[in-house]
């Protein structure tokens, strides 16, 4: 979420625009939010924008894919070796056995 791309939205024809996280997670979401609100007001002002987008600090950072392997690791099945993974689901009660799509298990 960067000021420019609030002042399209309204270039385009947007009656209001959502930010959470683009703010929240960004370096200065106080200086962000303020310079968002600043392009949203003066969206077809090229000078005002220029100002407001400069030094607003880093955006938000995006996902970090080195992590995500590490949280879907700690799900249900996810990122185990085969061998543990067949020893987990023969060591659940039959009831509880999960459905594998196209014998994946």
């Amino acid at each position: 979420a960067t000021p420019a791309d609030a002042a399209l939205c309204m270039q385009l024809g947007v009656d209001g625009v959502f930010v959470g996280s683009g703010i929240f997670k960004s370096s200065d979401p106080k200086k962000r939010a303020k310079a968002i609100v600043q392009a949203v007001t003066h969206y077809n002002n090229p000078k005002t924008l220029a100002e407001v987008s400069t030094d607003i600090g880093e955006a938000m950072v995006g996902i970090n894919l080195d992590e995500l392997a590490v949280r879907w690791a700690s799900r249900e099945g996810g990122n185990m070796e085969p061998d543990a993974k067949k020893a987990r689901v023969e060591a659940m009660p039959s009831a509880q056995h999960p459905v594998a799509p196209h014998g994946t298990w």
